[in-house]
């Protein structure tokens, strides 16, 4: 389908067509013969200069073999780590080009392509495309329907920064409708709020206590350990693993996980749901692990190297209890946890 003057969408594929012309993207797995027909049905005589990878996702870069099979001399440009992932992925020889970030391809009559390198949008390898006298911004990923971003928001922030000091007349991504005029507006207005509440829960100080009690005694802990937080200023939500419904885990700004000990083991809804700690945004965030349990007690200490695991950072050892607590336990879970509120809170 021709969108502008010399520019045509082929699925998530884009064909630029100046004094030289590039394909941005490709196909996923089942699309290439499709992609291939269509170029070919565009080009007839012309070659296909150059292949440009935004990134190499397999839902973008699959293509690629049938591509350079059909146009053996055309030059493939993507990011240091895309090229590589390129090479990785498809056992075939191509002609490369490392994109550099603003780095500029002339494709001649007054059709002008630049890079700009957007890591981790949403690979590590990811770059957009910019189209400098029409003003098209290829996105791949950004601004795509359905594409969640926000795991690596300060990557976004920039992102946005750099992409809104361009003059933009129209978004071309590789899922959802091309953007213009006010709707361009209203995607970065849309990410900059995502950015935002990231930033506003970063300033929050919220802990979750996620506990699993087969007869009460760990729930007896979470239910001491809430206390003490909010009674230090903590905002704290508090809820049983096996509930329908949960938090998303990765809002908060500490993790407290309990669990009893059952055959030598932690809670299985427990580990189902720190299993949903996104490592990226949780690195590094403190956490600690408590439990009641009667004779072997390992659950706290499976919780503890689960969370190690994915990044976070332990405030202390696992707090244990044997059955029910003490006094003395109970004043020593209060003394460890209000260290632990001033912890967060400072």
């Amino acid at each position: 389908m021709q969108v502008s003057e010399n520019i045509y969408r082929i699925g998530g594929a884009y064909l630029v067509i100046g004094g030289k012309t590039a394909l941005i993207d490709t196909a996923p797995c089942g699309g290439e013969s499709a992609l291939v027909q269509s170029v070919g049905e565009i080009l007839r005589d012309r070659r296909l200069d150059y292949v440009i990878l935004n990134h190499t996702e397999a839902n973008r870069s699959h293509g690629l073999c049938a591509v350079i099979e059909r146009y053996p001399d055309a030059e493939v440009i993507a990011t240091v780590a895309g090229i590589r992932n390129l090479k990785e992925r498809y056992s075939l020889p191509f002609r490369e080009r490392a994109a550099k970030d603003n780095a500029l391809l002339e494709l001649g009559n007054d059709v002008t392509l630049r890079f700009i390198i957007t890591p981790n949008l949403n690979w590590p390898d990811s770059m957009v495309t910019y189209e400098e006298n029409s003003g098209t911004l290829f996105t791949c990923d950004l601004f795509s329907d359905g594409e969640n971003l926000m795991t690596y928001p300060d990557y976004v922030e920039n992102a946005l920064k750099r992409l809104f000091a361009l003059k933009i007349t129209a978004v071309m991504p590789a899922d959802g409708d091309i953007l213009r005029g006010a709707d361009i507006q209203k995607a970065f207005d849309f990410y900059g709020g995502l950015v935002d509440k990231y930033r506003e829960q970063e300033k929050n100080k919220t802990v979750l206590i996620l506990y699993s009690s087969h007869y009460g005694a760990t729930r007896e802990m979470a239910d001491c350990i809430r206390a003490e937080l909010e009674s230090a200023g903590v905002t704290v939500t508090m809820c049983g693993a096996d509930e329908d419904t949960m938090p998303d885990i990765n809002t908060f700004s500490a993790i407290i996980a309990g669990t009893g000990t059952y055959e030598r083991g932690a809670a299985k809804s427990v580990m189902r749901a720190l299993c949903g700690v996104n490592a990226v945004l949780m690195r590094h965030k403190p956490f600690f692990t408590f439990g009641s349990h009667g004779w072997s007690g390992e659950g706290a200490n499976i919780l503890h190297g689960m969370l190690v695991s994915l990044g976070m950072k332990p405030f202390s050892k696992p707090f244990t209890s044997i059955f029910g607590m003490s006094d003395d336990t109970r004043e020593r879970l209060k003394r460890h946890t209000r260290k632990f509120g001033e912890f967060i809170l400072n």
